[in-house]
């Protein structure tokens, strides 16, 4: 024994088949697909976050806010026939916005089973 490895003395040559590849392949991108996933989910949260947050304390006037009620509204939109807004305080100028809410939560359960379906079809 000269100091060779004996799979290569006797030439034996391992392969490694062209699916097992293509599985590691797609492992990876299964990874990247729920990394992105998970992203895009707290992106969108965070958006809902504000809106409820704005709707119940601050002004509808500023410019931020507004930016934050437009970019929302796709993400609330589908829920808002569901419940009504309910008011807070006395003026009832703030609301509470259970649409929002419920959107958040959906939301998260879509983005929870996507992920878990993902993971089940790639077995990662």
């Amino acid at each position: 024994m000269s100091g060779v490895p004996t799979d290569v003395q006797w030439g034996i040559m391992v392969r490694v088949a062209p699916l097992l590849l293509d599985v590691l392949d797609a492992s990876g991108l299964a990874t990247r697909l729920i990394r992105l996933i998970w992203f895009l989910l707290t992106v969108a949260e965070a958006i809902v976050v504000l809106r409820v947050l704005f709707r119940m304390l601050a002004s509808t006037e500023a410019g931020f806010v507004k930016f934050v009620y437009r970019v929302s509204v796709p993400l609330v939109a589908p829920f808002s026939p569901i419940v009504a807004d309910q008011p807070l305080g006395r003026d009832g100028r703030r609301v509470i916005d259970v649409s929002a809410i419920i959107a958040m939560i959906l939301l998260f359960l879509g983005a929870y089973l996507l992920v878990t379906l993902i993971s089940i079809v790639v077995g990662i």
